[in-house]
């Protein structure tokens, strides 16, 4: 294996860490969390190219304001409840998307995530920084 090959493994790896942990610590800090809730919030059905999504512009709903205070505290981007939510870049609209079952590979996020975890485990194990080498 060449060192761009083996370069591109250990990107994935971590990418796979990065994602599990993102995961783990947005399930882990819902006592924290603002409290709003989307359901009280007007959204409307949207198609993208990734796929049907929704969107809302209810600035005047209170709960729309604290959702997009808390976006904005994340980064405009976070997970919650099995909904991924954003900010566009007005900064007044909101998308979100059902993270249920992934279309490609038919599993659900707590599936995904421990096999994320399992791919990074693997890697480590084929992966010998020292010698720069990796094990079949």
């Amino acid at each position: 294996m060449n060192q761009a090959e083996l370069l591109a493994r250990l990107q994935e790896a971590f990418q796979n860490a990065s994602d599990a942990i993102g995961e783990y610590l947005e399930r882990s800090s819902s006592a924290d969390r603002p409290a709003w809730d989307p359901s009280k919030i007007i959204w409307e059905d949207a198609q993208g190219a990734k796929g049907p999504y929704q969107k809302s512009e209810d600035v005047n709903n209170p709960e729309f304001k604290t959702m997009l205070k808390d976006l904005s505290a994340h980064g405009r981007k976070l997970r919650r409840d099995g909904w991924f939510y954003w900010v566009f870049e007005n900064g007044v609209t909101v998308g979100r998307k059902k993270m249920g079952e992934n279309k490609r590979t038919g599993q659900g996020p707590h599936r995904r995530m421990q096999q994320r975890l399992d791919a990074v485990k693997a890697a480590g194990e084929r992966l010998d920084l020292k010698d720069q080498t990796v094990r079949d």
